[in-house]
């Protein structure tokens, strides 16, 4: 904390990973120029991260990034001008990149209090003018979930040009202050093509304040908080520490885009991460809402941060259905099929007596067992007699005896 810019990367670099790190308190008084973190690098990707706010008086932005092949996952980001402001570059090497214009934000936590700078989660796009040199292209923004307490309008997303696309999907968004007009917002203005796609939202959203230009909106599926009611599973979940874990599961709504990346993991208070046990909406899966003991995602290996691209999982609009049970052993959903219980932790797991009725045994496939035969019963071989040796000579010769 306490640097102008907290991280600063310039053209040149590439190949970067930042990764469980507490970013905070940098910028300058008075000066939106300077930030927590700013790069320009050619592949980079933030993981496992706890953005804080910027210094006092500091008018910066949290994130700020122009680079090529930009990686946003599993990130807690909180407050700043804008959590995130991913603008256009000035080297060629990075513009002619494919990469610069595909960008990926998935399984964060973005929190806005009140009276942080501007309204703005999101900019994609470019600041510099030239929109010749802006990312033009798609920002594939899921499983994210964005708090607002701001009292006052809270934009999702400012697109720079008509050729900038947010695919948004699978998000949580919520804002406490929606009342007299102080609606939440999805554009900050009619520019380029934001495509809503299975979203928990607040009710009374609008699209946009500024109704000119030839920007678009298309809604598929979208799930308004009136017909669910509160899904979160602190009651004070508006406060800090902003715990966002969910009350109750909700129904993943959309397959994502072939082009998003697997959703793996989840963020852990603080820097930290862990295996994601189910595919709700947001950045958080319900049945690891329920851990109290979460299991450290490993950081000591670097992370690539564009592995190459694997066919993403299609999940079923079904919710969690209970796994084939394993013998008299646990299962991972901590359950036994013989109408025992799971109890213990970890691989110390048992099935201990419920006092319940053991569930009907499936008919072995096996062939019955052959039957011991007795004294001078005809054998060939010593286990086919119950306690007599097969006899292999003599008077008695294949006779237990």
């Amino acid at each position: 904390m306490g640097c102008g810019n907290g991280i600063f990367i310039t053209p040149g670099v590439t190949d970067v990973n930042i990764e469980a790190n507490y970013i905070w308190g940098n910028g300058n008084v008075n000066s939106i120029h300077e930030h927590n973190v700013y790069t320009e690098a050619l592949r980079i990707s933030y993981k496992y991260n706890r953005f804080g706010t910027l210094c006092s008086g500091c008018s910066g932005n949290n994130l700020k990034d122009r680079s090529a092949g930009l990686l946003v996952a599993y990130n807690f980001i909180e407050g700043g001008n804008r959590q995130l402001d991913l603008v256009d570059s000035s080297t060629s090497s990075i513009i002619e990149d494919p990469s610069y214009k595909v960008t990926h934000v998935y399984g964060n936590i973005f929190v806005e209090p009140d009276g942080e700078g501007n309204r703005q989660i999101v900019h994609y796009g470019g600041d510099s003018g030239n929109e010749a040199n802006y990312r033009n292209g798609h920002l594939y923004f899921y499983h994210n979930s964005i708090l607002s307490t701001r009292v006052g309008k809270t934009t999702l997303v400012r697109l720079s040009s008509e050729d900038c696309t947010m695919n948004a999907t699978n998000n949580i968004i919520k804002a406490t202050e929606t009342v007299f007009g102080n609606n939440f917002e999805l554009l900050s203005e009619k520019r380029g093509a934001l495509y809503m796609n299975s979203n928990w939202i607040t009710d009374g959203y609008i699209y946009w304040v500024t109704p000119t230009g030839g920007g678009s909106i298309f809604e598929t599926g979208n799930i308004l908080e009136s017909t669910t009611g509160s899904i979160f599973s602190d009651p004070n979940f508006h406060t800090s520490p902003y715990d966002l874990h969910l009350s109750n599961s909700l129904l993943i709504g959309s397959t994502l885009e072939q082009e998003a990346q697997p959703i793996s993991h989840e963020y852990v208070m603080h820097t930290s991460g862990q295996t994601r046990s189910s595919m709700d909406l947001g950045a958080y899966g319900y049945l690891n809402s329920q851990t109290s003991e979460p299991t450290r995602a490993p950081t000591t290996k670097p992370v690539t941060p564009f592995p190459t691209q694997e066919p993403v999982p299609t999940f079923a609009p079904t919710l969690f259905p209970t796994p084939h049970c394993i013998g008299n052993s646990c299962n991972n959903n901590n359950q036994c099929c013989d109408g025992t219980v799971c109890n213990g932790h970890g691989n110390s797991k048992t099935c201990q007596s419920s006092g319940l009725p053991p569930s009907p045994s499936l008919p072995s496939s096996s062939p019955p067992s052959t039957v011991c035969g007795g004294s001078d019963s005809d054998c060939t071989s010593n286990s086919q007699c119950c306690s007599e040796n097969c006899k292999t000579h003599g008077a008695k010769a294949n006779k237990c005896s």
